[in-house]
């Protein structure tokens, strides 16, 4: 699974965290996976990239423009998961953890150090910036 988030940021940096979850027709909800990226290290490597798994090398920070529309391939988590009828998926869009929202290993392997300043998070849904969640699909079998 991966996220790609068009996206502006009001600062030189930032952190995104996504989270899929499961919601249940009576309003409850189910972390499914979670994903995160530094918006400096946004740079991805193409030759070792694949559209559900992008591949960031992490070997410089590279400033984010203020105001400026970047992209963000953000891989997320590994899972298995089976959606049942009626329930509706939902994707979480952060700027920072929160570590008493969950105890798993996972989440805890996704803290980031906070920011020391306020930081504008805009995300962009047009057919210029078509921000998007690709999730496998397995059938069910009948």
């Amino acid at each position: 699974m991966a996220a790609t988030l068009f996206a502006s940021l009001s600062s030189s940096d930032g952190n995104w965290i996504v989270e899929l979850e499961d919601i249940a027709p009576d309003g409850g909800n189910k972390r499914v996976s979670i994903g995160w990226l530094k918006a400096s290290h946004r740079e991805t490597d193409a030759a070792k990239s694949k559209p559900y798994k992008p591949f960031h090398p992490h070997t410089r920070a590279v400033p984010v423009q203020p105001g400026r529309v970047e992209s963000y391939a953000i891989e997320m988590r590994e899972t298995s998961y089976v959606f049942r009828a009626g329930h509706r998926i939902q994707l979480l869009v952060k700027a920072q953890d929160a570590p008493w929202e969950g105890a798993s290993y996972v989440y805890r392997l996704s803290l980031h150090l906070p920011r020391n300043e306020e930081v504008r998070h805009t995300v962009y849904h047009t057919p210029e910036y078509p921000s998007s969640l690709l999730l496998p699909l397995i059938p069910a079998k009948r």
